[in-house]
């Protein structure tokens, strides 16, 4: 259905009555957990997605690179070009005809030292927060997760508009 003016696009206010301070909470989080986990795993030679692959990958035998980028909820060719990367650095390689990853030896041995660390950072963000405050907050972060799908959707149909 086009949209006469982007006025008539059907938005929804949500319970807070501040939401926008609450977005800029959200962010500014985001954007802080992201430049201080560059700058950690900076010092141990790895990249962000490349620490989370490869902590990710400790969990498993071997998996698919589809399979991990769902599991890290990560642009697929991302994945595929960060996997190429930890194979041309000896950390992970390819097994099977299905081409499934795993880790290396050196991979695994990385990986435990982004699993500490990914602990320590882990320790410090919830310090003062319940058990129970962590509960709900996890729950209540998966619903946004999932509800800001939604916002693709407004994009689309943004641009869309804006092309007419």
């Amino acid at each position: 259905m086009p949209f006469k003016d982007v006025r008539s696009i059907p938005l929804h206010v949500g319970p807070l009555k501040n939401s926008a301070a609450m977005s800029g909470a959200v962010i500014g989080l985001s954007f802080q957990l992201t430049t201080t986990a560059t700058a950690t795993y900076g010092k141990i030679g790895l990249g962000s997605l490349e620490a989370r692959m490869l902590l990710e990958l400790s969990h498993y035998d071997a998996v698919k690179a589809a399979q991990l980028s769902n599991l890290l909820k990560s642009d697929p060719s991302a994945v595929s070009r960060t996997a190429k990367t930890l194979r041309d650095r000896g950390l992970v390689m390819h097994t099977g005809a299905k081409q499934l990853l795993c880790l290396t030896e050196a991979g695994r041995d990385i990986a435990e030292q982004v699993r500490m660390i990914s602990q320590e950072r882990e320790r410090r963000l919830f310090a003062g927060i319940s058990g129970d405050e962590a509960k709900v907050l996890s729950t209540q972060l998966d619903r946004l997760l999932g509800n800001s799908t939604d916002l693709a959707d407004l994009a689309h149909r943004l641009r869309r508009f804006l092309a007419e």
